[in-house]
């Protein structure tokens, strides 16, 4: 009795397979087609199933219903491969990650002293062509009129822009006009103006609205200033994008040459610039830091706190969430790093748009991971194991919880019969049904009890499990 006793715990214990398996484990970001698959004459047998958020930016619970879960060990136990993920049409499951942007402005936005470049900025004329912004070193080629030397350097050699007098008619404007600029809640503009000479015209400035299309003069000079540089400081106005132009207008001959060296545009206030700088050269140096953190990488996003050439691109940082760690996902990101902000010019707006990466490579940017568990079995060698699982019904009196078979066995003591029963337990959170089985050498059969008919199936006759088992 002893050992019959022992060989049906060995059944009921495990529902042991008489089969060798082999466990497997598949972790994937989360697609509509996730593929598992078993060789030879082995089938697949489903663990478990999960889907891990691994993002910090905004868990939500998104996860598998009961119903998925049973309907997809349904469909792949018994096969020899199954796509997972053909049941799951949760369309949360779906959705893309996110990605965190870090990066830099100068604290300086714009300075040129034209010694390499006109550093952006575009000349023009508003009449005939003739009259138009130049660069220049020395003394221009009119006497009387127009710098020696550059402001920068103070250098013969050193560079200034200037408006040559000796071309153009009376009236006949010359124009310098910048790119985008992205106004700050502090910004000031400062340049050094040269006006010398009898026939000196005006020399205006305009904050131009890029948007609303007009301008506002922020600056007036006209007739001779001698024979010197002078510095203007002007508060800019917080417009949004906006553009700066110098116009010189010109005089009654040919000695009015306008010249202009060192423009800057500053994030501060003029009087503190002008107090910074003076005092100490390096205090108008440096960076203010910006972060766009989890942005949905199905977004488009423009970097508006500075344009193009006032970003620091060297101290930029992207990372997405999560950020996977396949090779071939690395090289993706790093792309994607490396092309950050060169398709634009100068004087734009830098605007993050990844969708060609996203719609390409969709497993480097999802949300959600996928962690299937199976084992491989061979079919014909399998004990109990070949009965389907039946899909909840779920009602308001009863949860999510699938069922659970807890099988243990109760022996009398020496005093009372000596039977040995069979503890069978079935526990759901709706229910809870108990049923001892006397364990005989005639056949054994169970009553599953608890519902509204009650059924006997017959399990197994005890006497196939002749020979020495280990007790797991």
């Amino acid at each position: 009795m002893k050992n019959k006793m022992t060989n049906i715990l060995i059944f009921f214990c495990l529902w042991i397979s008489l089969a060798n398996t082999e466990k497997h484990s598949v972790t994937v970001p989360f697609n509509k087609t996730i593929p598992i698959l078993c060789t030879g004459n082995t089938v697949i047998k489903l663990l478990n199933i999960s889907v891990e958020e691994n993002s910090k930016c905004a868990p939500v619970n998104c996860r598998l219903s009961e119903q998925e879960h049973f309907r997809t060990r349904n469909k792949c136990n018994g096969q020899r491969s199954c796509n997972i993920t053909s049941n799951m049409p949760n369309s949360c499951l779906l959705e893309l990650g996110f990605f965190s942007l870090s990066y830099s402005c100068l604290e300086i936005a714009h300075n040129c002293n034209f010694e390499n470049s006109l550093c952006g900025w575009i000349s023009s004329s508003k009449s005939n062509g003739l009259y138009i912004w130049k660069k220049g070193s020395g003394s221009t080629k009119t006497k009387l009129t127009g710098p020696s030397k550059d402001h920068t350097y103070v250098s013969e050699t050193g560079f200034y822009v200037y408006s040559d007098a000796s071309r153009g008619n009376k009236r006949d404007v010359a124009r310098l006009t910048s790119g985008s600029i992205v106004s700050r809640h502090k910004q000031c503009l400062s340049f050094w103006y040269h006006m010398y000479g009898d026939d000196i015209g005006r020399l205006k400035v305009f904050q131009m609205n890029s948007l609303k299309g007009n301008k506002k003069r922020i600056f007036l000079k006209k007739a001779n200033q001698s024979n010197a540089w002078h510095q203007a400081t002007i508060d800019l106005k917080n417009v949004g994008i906006y553009q700066i132009r110098f116009e010189a207008t010109h005089g009654n001959g040919p000695r009015g040459d306008i010249a202009l060296d060192d423009i800057s545009i500053v994030n501060k206030k003029c009087t503190d610039f002008i107090s910074q700088c003076r005092s100490n050269a390096d205090a108008c140096k440096g960076t203010t830091n910006h972060l766009k953190s989890c942005q949905h990488v199905n977004g488009t996003y423009q970097l508006a706190e500075c344009s193009n050439i006032y970003m620091n691109i060297d101290k930029s940082s992207l990372r997405f969430d999560p950020e996977f760690i396949s090779t071939a996902c690395s090289a993706i990101y790093q792309q994607i790093n490396d092309s950050l902000c060169t398709n634009v010019s100068n004087w734009d707006l830098c605007t993050i748009d990844i969708s060609t990466f996203v719609q390409n490579y969709p497993e480097c940017f999802k949300r959600y991971t996928m962690k299937a568990e199976y084992e491989c079995e061979d079919p014909q060698e399998t004990v109990m194991n070949s009965s389907k699982f039946t899909e909840p019904v779920l009602t308001s009196q009863s949860e999510t919880t699938p069922t659970l078979f807890d099988i243990t066995t109760a022996q009398k003591t020496s005093e009372q019969l000596e039977t040995t029963y069979l503890h069978l337990q079935t526990t759901d959170k709706s229910q809870t049904t108990i049923a001892l089985i006397p364990l005989t050498s005639d056949n054994l059969d169970v009553t599953e009890s608890g519902t509204s008919k009650s059924k006997s199936q017959k399990i197994v006759d005890p006497s196939i499990f002749a020979g020495t088992y280990e007790i797991c």
